[in-house]
This record gives structure tokens, sequence and C-alpha cells, in this order.
């Protein structure tokens, strides 16, 4: 199965490359590591449910919160790394705290 373009938009803008099969994504990510130089990781999305590639220094797992439908971080440790790529990005000062309603940690404007 070919690769296609997403409706989920990638930190530069532009549409990420969507796959259905995650043995194909994990291929695939191990092809653009050696392409890159960079560690590459294959993630299935929450949002789409296709898997997507990310650099493994970028990667943070997150997913829609049931019950406040904002992203949610398993740990927070996930949630202050994404903190510091966001500041580090677009100088984007962002405070990390837990759902008051459900599990995980979120981020807000400090």
């Amino acid at each position: 199965m070919r690769e296609k373009r997403s409706r989920c938009i990638g930190s530069r803008g532009t549409p990420l490359k969507a796959f259905r099969c995650g043995s194909k994504a994990k291929w695939r990510a191990k092809v653009a590591s050696k392409e890159y130089g960079r560690k590459m990781v294959a993630y299935e999305c929450a949002r789409c449910a296709h898997w997507h590639l990310c650099p493994e220094d970028r990667h943070t797992p997150s997913w829609p919160c049931e019950r406040c439908g904002k992203a949610a971080y398993e740990s927070e440790k996930g949630a202050e790394r994404r903190a510091a790529i966001r500041w580090t990005e677009g100088g984007v000062t962002l405070s990390v705290y837990p759902c008051p309603v459900g599990d995980g940690y979120h981020l807000t404007k400090a």
C-alpha cells in the first residue's frame, strides 16, 4: 500500500504522510532514519487513525482527553518535553497541569 497525504498537519504546516498499516510505517521509519541520519519512529495518530513518522527526539505521544477534549500527555515529563519543544521552536511559554477531570497532563499558556 502506498503512503498518502493525510489531513494531519506537521510542525512546518504541511500535510503529514500517512500509512494505513503499522508495519509499513515502522519499516519506513527505519528507512527514513538512514536517509535523514536521525532516528525516526512510527506512531498511530489519535486524530486520523493512520500512522505517521516523527523524529524520536520530538515524539511526545498525546491523545484527545475523553473528558475535556484537550490534548493529554501520559506523563508530566512528556508534557514538559512538548512544552520545551514549543518554546524552542516558537518562543511559546507553556505550563503543565494535571487534568482535573480525567487522566493525563495538559498544557496551558503561562
